[in-house]
């Protein structure tokens, strides 16, 4: 057999598309928040209404509204927090990632740096909120030596 010296270039558009299709099949508050992100930062049209459809979600379910208002702030950075709903805060993966959320806000723990080296040594799943807490970290202007 020889070799393909060049690779077929994927078809970006169809894949796009097909991405698209994913997202907008899901409503749960997460997808919602990812969906908004991916609007702003890439013009994706079909998400244009995603906040808005993440807030009524938060306005008709009080049991939720504590942990979906702290993560709010993905999609608006003047989001207002309640003043218990920190404590909704449980998962380890949200314990990680929160903190860089509000970094321009609120004082990180005082063992954060090492407790983003070790969700990175983690891998899986916990490497990826480690990646998306630096991600967050920057954007916010904060600094952690790792």
């Amino acid at each position: 057999m020889i070799p393909l010296v060049f690779q077929p270039a994927p078809d970006l558009s169809s894949s796009v598309a097909k991405a698209i299709d994913f997202y907008e099949d899901i409503d749960e508050p997460d997808a919602l928040l990812m969906r908004d992100v991916m609007y702003r930062r890439f013009g994706i049209e079909a998400f244009a209404g995603s906040l808005q459809l993440y807030d009524q979600i938060l306005s008709e379910n009080p049991d939720q509204a504590p942990l979906m208002r702290v993560f709010r702030r993905m999609a608006d950075n003047y989001n207002v927090l309640e003043d218990h709903d920190l404590e909704a805060v449980q998962l380890d993966t949200d314990l990680l990632t929160v903190p860089a959320l509000y970094c321009d806000r609120l004082e990180l723990p005082m063992d954060y740096s090492g407790q983003l080296v070790q969700g990175a040594n983690l891998g899986n799943y916990m490497l990826t909120h480690a990646l998306l807490a630096c991600i967050w970290i920057q954007e916010n202007g904060c600094e952690v030596p790792l």
